[in-house]
């Protein structure tokens, strides 16, 4: 018996060499002056934020990037010191503990400002924020108006803060024009420029995101913030992919629960939304709505058995996936199929993001398992 025959009939395999070889490929391209900010929210993409982390931080990364509160304390418990930024929105009744474990805070609003510097001063803190600019995503942030300079020059006055960064987010650097990128950019200097002008000096400013980092290398400033690249997706197929050489870490992988022979005429999904065209021999597959794994990942998967390609059958069940197996021969209950590989160079975030607590992490290291995570046991 080996590990994976104790882990449960599917899993997401991580290969830590090739998210080694993606960052050290990301480091050697970015300019040696610019920091980089891995973003491991989502759970790392689903690959698991706090091994992810380390990876990252071992091999050229300087700071981490988390969309909120609990994604920070996971990484603070699992002992990692390194720098975190929660780029996503901290509620006010998370300040204190953020505050406590160093982390580093967004800040939206002089309000918000206001009440973490009170928290810090009471704390005899010093907490250090970074200033989000909406510099055309319409979400979270201040406008370019001009009155926000004043705003954010009260913010810099405050006892017990530190404005460490500031920062914007580009709408579509993943595309081939990039029109709005260069007015989303010029929008963003201009207003650190009016900033510098009032006095306030600001050490790290970021607005590139994955897109922006690979096809506009000029707009990388002091930090560039990655996440898709990192674990080997390419934003789009519009970006400019021959500039980095990048891997695909995770392999989706299930063993055959069983199959069934079914006849023409019998139904297959559920509520007879399906009828069998012919007679087919179908396998069962121990992935469903419950793992993340919807109708609408269905469109993205790859599904394959030693190399040959396998069609989904209806709708995914919360617990189960259904695929023609008809015509593919000595497959048996147990079989390990493939429902993304490394090879899919084309896989989409969409899909493994997804990927539900349910499914055990497996990580591999030199072509040999490392580690398991299995989050419920």
């Amino acid at each position: 018996m080996t590990l994976l025959d104790e882990i449960g009939p599917a899993w997401l395999e991580i290969d830590l060499d090739r998210l080694k070889y993606n960052i050290k490929n990301l480091r050697d391209y970015v300019d040696k002056k610019v920091k980089i900010l891995a973003i491991v929210k989502a759970n790392a993409y689903g690959h698991g934020a706090v091994n992810c982390a380390k990876i990252f931080l071992e091999n050229g990364v300087d700071y981490l990037g988390v969309a909120n509160f609990v994604e920070a304390l996971e990484l603070r418990r699992a002992g990692i010191e390194a720098p975190i930024l929660i780029i996503g929105y901290t509620q006010d009744g998370e300040l204190f503990n953020a505050v406590k474990n160093n982390i580093t805070i967004t800040i939206y609003s002089f309000e918000q400002a206001e009440l973490l510097s009170n928290i810090a001063i009471g704390n005899n803190k010093k907490c250090k924020i970074h200033i989000k600019i909406n510099t055309g995503m319409s979400r979270l942030g201040f406008s370019t108006e001009r009155e926000n300079i004043s705003i954010i020059y009260e913010i810099s006055k405050l006892d017990g803060l530190e404005i460490e960064g500031i920062f914007s987010h580009f709408i579509q650097s993943d595309i081939e024009n990039k029109n709005i990128t260069r007015k989303q950019f010029k929008r963003f200097i201009q207003f650190t420029n009016l900033l510098e002008k009032k006095g306030i000096e600001i050490p790290i400013r970021h607005i590139s995101n994955s897109g922006g980092t690979l096809d506009t290398p000029e707009y990388n400033l002091e930090m560039v913030r990655v996440g898709q690249l990192l674990y080997g997706i390419y934003p789009s197929e519009e970006v400019k992919q021959e500039k980095l050489k990048i891997k695909l870490a995770s392999s989706l992988k299930s063993r055959m629960l069983n199959y069934s022979i079914v006849k023409k005429g019998d139904y297959i999904d559920f509520n007879g939304g399906l009828i069998a065209e012919s007679d087919m021999k179908i396998g069962i597959l121990p992935l469903g709505l419950g793992d993340g794994y919807s109708n609408e990942v269905n469109k993205l998967v790859n599904i394959k058995y030693k190399g040959e390609r396998l069609r989904l059958i209806g709708n995914p069940s919360i617990d189960e996936t259904l695929i023609d197996i008809s015509n593919v021969n000595n497959i048996e209950k147990g079989d390990i199929v493939s429902m993304y590989s490394y090879q899919d160079q084309q896989m989409r975030a969409q899909l493994i993001v997804r990927i539900g607590r349910r499914i055990p992490r497996v990580y591999k290291l030199d072509g040999r398992i490392k580690s398991i995570i299995n989050y419920i046991v």
